[in-house]
């Protein structure tokens, strides 16, 4: 007769089977289960070196017990006190005690699962450890067994979709009600290929919680594919990036809000400027929209294109600083008089850079009259010591100077301007930044406004 029972199994050899039992008895210490044998009283008649080991008892605590009495004797080894409190309903089952009375040789296996009940607790802990860290950082994972069309969920999916976990996940057809349609087609889309092919998706969708409200969130999947190319299971995420979107949203408002009060600055100093110099009136919004479009031309960086377009509509600023009869005097300019002309640089300079603007907008517009060969002002600065966005702002404001009317002269026009540019390209000009101009007005019909 045999009983199992999870950790061990009980054996029951009766003595007129006595080859059996010399048989059992022969390989006793071979074995690595510890191993208890029983007389019919129930009294401890042989056990093997493993259980020896594994309950650390000797033959003096045990051999010749009765088991009951064992029980009492070991309080102190909790891990044998434990198996013996399993094992002696077991021992007192009807089926034993109708045997009783006879001759009977009991051979107990016993299996130590403490390695297993380490493994569980183990594994309790970081199952723990993987649903807090779900929790945190708001991401539901999910697996779909194909073959049987089974999907399980996390603990934190079903708090995303605020759905019950007893009743367990929907299965992958009814998943259609969880997610925007237009977002269901993208998502169907994309599990259709990863289950194809194997291709991981990533995807940003909207889904419906019960209580009638949409989260957005990330949705991710892999694949798991069979050696030969067949989808064995899906596995997945779904992260709720609702509370990230709506401050980036908010973000997104702040900054418009900053940068149309920091616009309305900037068009405040332009006015300012002109109204000083009011035969310069437009100059700065055409060397804008110019530098700009050589920027573009250039294949800059959007950055580096914003901050050069607002230097550019505030580069000629610091002429606040410089008398309004010599900036609107008709005939020519004494070297004093130039020589205050050119203190606007300096002084455009320092009322940007009291302001919040980056450095390179207030550095922009100190160097937009240095030139390559050093004969620039006001440090005389040459070739790549000279901002770029300054190269291209330099170009902009001598062709729409030269193109325009002066106090002191008539307008030259378009075609002088790009000749004078072109006659000192590499020498005052950036090569690249003219190139870039020129091509502007004869290629792609450049004019200002």
């Amino acid at each position: 007769m045999i009983w199992k029972k999870p950790a061990k199994t009980l054996v029951v050899i009766k003595q007129s089977e006595s080859e059996d039992l010399k048989y059992a008895e022969s390989i006793l210490n071979t074995l690595r289960e510890p191993l208890l044998a029983l007389d019919s009283d129930l009294r401890v008649i042989k056990v093997n070196r493993s259980f020896y080991e594994t309950f650390k008892v000797t033959p003096a605590e045990t051999l010749g017990q009765l088991i009951y009495d064992l029980d009492n004797k070991q309080e102190d080894i909790p891990k044998l006190r434990d198996l013996l409190e399993s094992i002696l309903p077991l021992l007192n089952a009807r089926e034993i005690k109708q045997d009783l009375g006879r001759p009977l040789f009991i051979l107990l296996a016993i299996e130590d699962t403490t390695n297993c009940k380490k493994t569980e607790k183990s594994l309790e802990r970081q199952y723990l450890m993987l649903a807090r860290t779900e929790s945190i950082a708001n991401i539901g994972s999910w697996g779909w067994e194909i073959a049987t069309d089974t999907v399980t969920w996390s603990d934190e999916l079903f708090r995303i979709f605020q759905r019950d976990p007893q009743e367990g996940a929907p299965s992958f057809a009814e998943h259609s009600v969880l997610y925007h349609p237009a977002d269901m087609v993208r998502l169907k889309q994309a599990v259709e290929v990863c289950v194809a092919d194997g291709t991981p998706y990533e995807l940003e969708i909207r889904a419906n919680r019960k209580d009638g409200k949409t989260r957005v969130c990330v949705a991710r999947g892999v694949a798991e594919i069979a050696p030969d190319g067949k989808p064995i299971r899906l596995f997945g995420s779904l992260q709720d990036i609702t509370a990230r979107k709506l401050t980036e949203e908010n973000l997104v408002k702040s900054y418009e809000s900053l940068k149309k009060t920091l616009n309305d600055a900037i068009n405040t100093m332009v006015k300012i400027a002109e109204r000083k110099d009011p035969y310069t009136a437009g100059h700065q919004q055409k060397v804008t929209d110019l530098a700009v479009a050589i920027a573009k031309e250039m294949k800059l960086d959007e950055t580096r294109i914003e901050n050069l377009k607002t230097a550019a509509i505030i580069h000629d600023i610091g002429k606040m600083y410089v008398p309004s009869d010599i900036l609107s005097k008709p005939g020519k300019l004494t070297d004093i008089e130039f020589s205050l002309i050119k203190t606007h640089a300096q002084a455009g300079y320092d009322i940007i850079k009291g302001m919040d603007f980056p450095d390179a907008i207030a550095e922009t517009v100190l160097q937009h009259h240095e030139r390559l060969d050093g004969s620039g002002y006001p440090n005389r600065l040459k070739g790549e010591d000279i901002l770029l966005e300054a190269r291209i702002l330099a170009v902009a404001d001598v062709v729409e100077a030269m193109a325009s009317h002066r106090p002191y002269r008539p307008a030259l026009g378009i075609d002088k301007a790009l000749e004078e540019i072109v006659k000192n390209k590499g020498k005052l000009y950036d090569s690249e930044v003219v190139d870039a101009c020129v091509k502007l007005f004869n290629e792609k019909g450049f004019k200002f406004e």
